[in-house]
């Protein structure tokens, strides 16, 4: 199996059998009520994850991330999508995922994003839409970004936010 669709059934965990298809390249998890992914999931080699619409922001804890720590999926994951989880941060793992060249952010309750954003030397798709951005890191600059999506934010002065980026 390849790809796996188990969206919009109300899962409010991970179904851990997911864990098992090694041959995964896509998995889709999308409107559920799920808080927290387990920590194994890193050891496979997903390209796409959808995760938007669950219940990822409502803890604090760090550890909740870990998945992203995963060598295998640090090195094989190319699109994430974790839109719509009231999350509050950028979990730091996504810094570490080399490959990543699409990753939706939008639709959450980020007010800062991590320095360590340049390190996604790959990516080309930023979608930080509807989110609670004041400012952007100057890191940003790093990035060889296609697209970058920053609409409906909180800046004060956007053409200063856009200036960051140009430059």
């Amino acid at each position: 199996l390849r790809e796996l669709n188990i969206n919009g059934i109300g899962c409010t965990q991970m179904p851990i059998g997911v864990l098992n298809l090694t041959n995964l390249t896509k998995l889709n998890l999308a409107s559920n009520q799920i808080a927290k992914i387990h920590k194994s999931l890193g050891q496979l080699r997903i390209n796409e994850m959808i995760l938007s619409e669950n219940q990822l922001g409502s803890s604090t804890d760090t550890k909740d991330w870990d998945w992203l720590n995963g060598s295998n999926l640090q090195k094989s994951l190319q699109s994430l999508t974790i839109s719509k989880n009231k999350l509050k941060i950028v979990p730091i793992g996504i810094s570490k995922c080399e490959n990543l060249i699409n990753l939706d952010i939008s639709h959450n309750e980020i007010s800062n994003l991590p320095f360590a954003i340049k390190q996604l030397k790959r990516l080309k798709n930023l979608n930080l839409s509807n989110n609670n951005l004041k400012s952007l890191p100057c890191t940003i600059r790093k990035l060889y970004l296609d697209v970058i999506d920053l609409s409906s934010n909180q800046f004060p002065s956007f053409s200063k936010s856009l200036e960051l980026v140009q430059n």
